[in-house]
């Protein structure tokens, strides 16, 4: 069986085709979630947030003009979807006051990040290590969290630049800052420094 390219799912989609507009979603609900949780660490908002992304995409889709991919044109709109609610979420004073600081008293800990699923241990400081990331990101501003997402997920410098609406030369520096911020923060928590 062939598989249809992103193009021929949203040409059938516009001719009303419900099962490619499935096929759509199932083929990129688990890419934007991600994107979401990167950006905002709430459950229920991320699950809130993937439904009105989707929401946004099919009733835009008449909007997509082929001019980039369709993943691009998806992660548009789930950053958007994403800054207007974390937007939304800062005026109305939502944002937990969560700090890093109660961990400088604190020993650092020295460990390798490798999965030793057999170890309990480095299985429970591997997961602490991952809540300290996220934690450290989410204490960067959305401008360079949105960079640093963005990056991870392989898109190059001109992409980023396209999708966030600001020339290479920002994202260079956004992604510089947002590297150096976490290497700050992280640098008691990783062995060796």
């Amino acid at each position: 069986m062939q598989t249809l390219s992103d193009e021929d799912l949203v040409k059938s989609c516009l001719s009303g085709n419900q099962a490619h507009a499935k096929l759509i979603y199932e083929r990129y609900k688990h890419y934007v979630a991600r994107i979401i949780r990167n950006m905002e660490n709430d459950p229920e908002a991320v699950e809130e947030l993937l439904q009105e992304t989707f929401v946004r995409a099919f009733n835009g889709l008449k909007s997509f003009k082929k001019k980039s991919t369709f993943k691009t044109w998806i992660t548009k709109i789930t950053l958007n979807t994403t800054r207007n609610f974390m937007n939304r979420k800062k005026r109305q004073g939502r944002y937990p006051k969560f700090s890093l600081n109660h961990f400088k008293n604190e020993e650092p800990l020295e460990f390798e990040l490798k999965d030793d699923t057999g170890n309990p241990q480095k299985h429970l400081l591997n997961k602490e290590m991952k809540t300290v990331v996220e934690a450290a990101v989410d204490l960067m501003s959305a401008k360079h969290k949105e960079v640093l997402v963005l990056w991870s997920e392989g898109f190059s410098y001109d992409q980023i630049s396209e999708i966030a609406k600001i020339s290479p030369k920002t994202v260079g520096s956004r992604l510089h800052y947002a590297r150096c911020r976490l290497q700050k923060i992280l640098t008691p928590y990783l062995k060796g420094n």
